[in-house]
C-alpha cells in the first residue's frame, strides 16, 4: 500500500542561521552548511555538545587561547540575540552572515 520511506528528520532552519549569525557576530570563520548541522544535531542532543565537538574537530588551535565553556556560552548567547531579533516583526536585520569576507582581526587569526 504506501511505498516504505526512510525519513530523515528535519531542522529548524531559524536554528542553523543562528549559529551562523552567531559566529560571525563573535568573528569566528565558520559557517555551518545543511549537512554539517544534520550531521552535528544527529550525533549530540544539546547545543552546546555541538558546538564543543565542532570546535574540538575542527578547530582546535582556538582551545590554546579560548575555554571550550567560554566558546559554547559566547556561541550560545549570540544565537538567543539573533532568535529575539529574528522573532521580533518590529525589527529588520541583515543575513550578511552567510558566505562573507573575514576580516583579520577575528578570533581564530
Amino acid at each position: 500500500m504506501f511505498k516504505d520511506e526512510i525519513t530523515q528528520p528535519t531542522y529548524s532552519g531559524i536554528d542553523r542561521d543562528a549559529y551562523n549569525a552567531a559566529f560571525y557576530e563573535i568573528g569566528l570563520n565558520w559557517y555551518w552548511d545543511e549537512k554539517i548541522y544534520a550531521d552535528l544535531t544527529c550525533q549530540f542532543d544539546s547545543p552546546a555538545e555541538q558546538i564543543q565537538h565542532y570546535l574540538n574537530a575542527q578547530h582546535p588551535h582556538l582551545l590554546r587561547v579560548y575555554d571550550a565553556t567560554f566558546l559554547t556560552d559566547l556561541i550560545q548567547s549570540k544565537m538567543a540575540e539573533y532568535c529575539t531579533r529574528a522573532s521580533s516583526p518590529s525589527k529588520q536585520f541583515s543575513r550578511n552572515y552567510q558566505r562573507r569576507h573575514v576580516s583579520t582581526h577575528q578570533i581564530g587569526f
